[in-house]
């Protein structure tokens, strides 16, 4: 049961490619989460009434609406 670390004589390969098998399969479901709940929330949503007609954004924007360029000062 937990022999592959006394088994092999370089513990620290065997530790980092656990790590990256662990972190890919967390990856891999993580996206699938996230995936699944956008398309549960685009399904669900418009049929609570969270509809652009009713003022709600229709996808967030990923940056900020672009600022008023700085008004020129008066001369005098």
């Amino acid at each position: 049961m937990g022999t592959t670390l006394t088994a092999i004589p370089r513990r620290a390969t065997v530790l980092a490619s656990k790590a990256a098998v662990l972190a890919a399969a967390t990856g891999i479901a993580a996206g699938t989460a996230i995936l699944a709940s956008l398309a549960t929330a685009r399904w669900i949503l418009p049929g609570n009434n969270f509809t652009p007609e009713a003022g709600y954004p229709s996808c967030p924007s990923p940056t900020p609406p672009p600022s008023e360029p700085p008004s020129a000062p008066p001369s005098a």
